[in-house]
């Protein structure tokens, strides 16, 4: 097998959480949707042999791309001698440490780049296990939703590693506000885990979370197909409630969340591992979503993006073509 003389590229996007984390870790539901704004893009080609690959750094982990490339030509059978020297270049588009699944798009681009250049076809099962492998190695014990929502054509369900892709009405908006906090994920997992393990009482109220949640995931996802913006945004308040109880927010996400609501939001809450990261609001509409926008900048957000429900339209044949697959 001969490498392409051109380069090989791929891409994934960022991803937010509805609903669902931290429980999804335990079995519950979780609600995703991709970022398409925020569009990760990895650029491999063959460089004049000794090349060294570069390395870059993936929120806490640092990724090392010489073992990525190793562990893909192995799978793939591509000879050592021809996966050697690949230089694989990364775009760093989706932030560190947001919790918008940066780690996982990253390695899903390099995996998809490296897949064109060595002209296979690996299935979408294969694909997310190579991502949640280095999931695994950056998070510990990762539910594999970030793997998933990374490569997702629109709004999921994941539950037990199993993708079910959500067709939503084509109304709402979602705002993706940044604290500028970074997030470690591996560390509040493993302390809300523990919360939730350490006895008797704590194993009950573990249970009767991942009751609430899929319970709201169910919901919530009958709720954003039908344009049921009302439900769809209590749901979200009421997770928050949840993550909240789980001393998982900050007096900066408090912040971004409350000017959210003052401005309308139809509901809002941190998405991700929490104690930093990202907020989430839902918007009516586009003029909605500035508006939000603009009151979580100026209650302390370093950026925003907007997520239309609108714009997953026609697109969700091929998000469940092969990604219903468990890890």
């Amino acid at each position: 097998m001969k490498a392409r003389s051109r380069s090989g590229v791929g891409t994934a996007t960022g991803k937010a959480i509805v609903l669902g984390e931290h429980l999804v870790v335990h079995g519950a539901a979780a609600l995703a949707i991709p970022i398409p704004i925020l569009v990760e893009t990895a650029t491999a080609h063959r460089g004049p042999a000794p090349t060294p690959v570069r390395q870059p750094t993936v929120g806490s982990m640092g990724l090392d791309m010489a073992s990525l490339i190793s562990d893909f030509a192995e799978r793939f059978d591509v000879p050592a001698a021809v996966a050697s020297g690949v230089v694989v270049e990364v775009s760093h588009v989706v932030p560190c440490g947001r919790r918008l699944g940066s780690s996982a798009a990253v390695v899903r681009a390099v995996v998809l780049a490296l897949a064109d250049l060595f002209e296979c076809e690996p299935s979408a099962a294969q694909v997310y296990e190579l991502v949640q492998s280095r999931e695994r190695t950056a998070h510990g014990t990762p539910s594999g939703v970030d793997a998933a929502a990374t490569g997702a054509d629109g709004p999921i369900v994941f539950h037990r590693g199993a993708v079910r892709p959500v067709s939503p009405a084509p109304v709402g908006v979602f705002v993706v506000a940044d604290s500028g906090e970074i997030s470690a994920t591996k560390d509040s997992v493993a302390e809300v885990a523990a919360i939730l393990t350490a006895d008797r009482d704590g194993l009950a109220r573990r249970d009767w979370l991942v009751e609430q949640l899929d319970a709201l995931v169910g919901r919530a996802a009958i709720d954003m197909q039908q344009g049921d913006l009302t439900a769809l945004g209590a749901a979200m308040a009421r997770n928050h409630d949840l993550l909240r109880g789980l001393n998982l927010s900050t007096p900066r996400l408090e912040g971004l969340i409350e000017a959210a609501n003052t401005s309308g939001a139809m509901g809002a809450k941190l998405t991700g591992s929490g104690r930093g990261g990202c907020a989430l609001a839902l918007a009516r509409d586009w003029v909605h979503a500035q508006v939000i926008g603009e009151a979580m900048l100026k209650a302390g957000a370093v950026a925003t993006w907007a997520v239309a429900l609108d714009s997953f339209a026609g697109r969700l044949t091929a998000s469940a073509s092969g990604r219903e697959v468990a890890p």
